[in-house]
């Protein structure tokens, strides 16, 4: 295995993008973790602002050693303006491409973006694989069925979940899942669940963000009611019963009522069937096929 990951751990999305894909692949959360400047002809995984490192890029450079960047979610907050945030507008930080052999993007429409805007050097898409933590939770029932919630951080301006706030206020939605130590995220898998994803389309978060909200509704077998981000096209079918083609708040009120309304329907197990897919699909052992093939490519 000549592949290392410049940040390991097992939660946060250094931990999922290294420590847990060093640990599909090696057994250990950090055999794989890059720890020494003195290595040659490896292929290193930069995780995000990793890559800013300048100094080490050109000693690691001079050493034979490919550079890969995981773009995940890496955001320039000086940059960034919700107010302007269209037409997938680049808040990424000045990047030193100079230096990198290749990227991993979160979606196929991320990758023809990226080459379009970014460089044109071997682009690799991999989804957000979900925490086994997740799938491993016990069922709880509600008395609210179904129950409906948003597990995750709103983002720094707000914007990762429309509405959360008011949703919640107006019994629309059940609960909000988070708290800045994981632990808030593992308590119970709500029997008859439905988490959320609402994002504005064509901004920042709906086209680069990876699709973790629906691989982690996917692994705690919720439905979820989403917008059809970028990365969620790759995942979810088009006929997907419970997808948003507008983000009005009157249009998210009328999906969770029609959530309701096909408790237990026809409609509602085909959303269950295509979400067992996502599940199969987001799991850790076939994201790790997706690194092996990076390794293979690269030696």
């Amino acid at each position: 295995m000549n592949l290392l990951f410049s940040k390991g751990g097992r939660y946060t999305s250094t931990g999922m993008r290294g420590g847990q894909i060093s640990y599909g692949l090696t057994g250990g959360y950090n055999n794989l973790i890059f720890n020494d400047i003195n290595i040659f002809n490896k292929t290193i995984v930069f995780i995000k602002d990793d890559i800013l490192n300048v100094n080490l890029l050109e000693i690691l450079k001079s050493k034979n050693n490919k550079i890969i960047l995981d773009v995940i979610d890496l955001l320039d907050t000086t940059k960034y303006n919700s107010q302007n945030n269209i037409n997938s507008p680049n808040f990424f930080p000045d990047l030193p491409t100079e230096f990198i052999d290749g990227y991993i993007v979160n979606s196929f429409k991320m990758k023809n973006w990226w080459y379009g805007n970014i460089d044109k050097k071997p682009i690799f898409v991999i989804p957000h694989h979900w925490e086994q933590d997740f799938s491993l939770l016990k069922e709880k029932e509600f008395v609210n069925k179904p129950y409906f919630y948003y597990l995750g951080y709103v983002g720094h301006e707000n914007q990762n979940c429309l509405y959360i706030e008011k949703l919640l206020e107006e019994n629309h939605i059940d609960e909000h899942r988070f708290d800045t130590t994981n632990e808030g995220y593992y308590t119970n898998k709500p029997v008859d669940g439905c988490q959320l994803n609402i994002r504005n389309i064509s901004s920042w978060e709906y086209c680069f963000k990876p699709a973790t909200k629906l691989s982690v509704a996917s692994a705690m077998d919720s439905l979820i009611i989403t917008t059809n981000d970028w990365a969620v096209q790759d995942l979810l079918p088009s006929n997907y019963p419970y997808l948003l083609n507008s983000t009005g708040y009157n249009d998210v009120v009328n999906m969770i009522n029609r959530v309701k309304e096909n408790l237990k329907s026809k409609e509602w197990f085909l959303a269950k069937e295509m979400l067992y897919e996502v599940k199969n699909q987001t799991s850790l052992n076939n994201i790790l096929l997706k690194y092996q093939e990076i390794d293979k490519f690269y030696v």
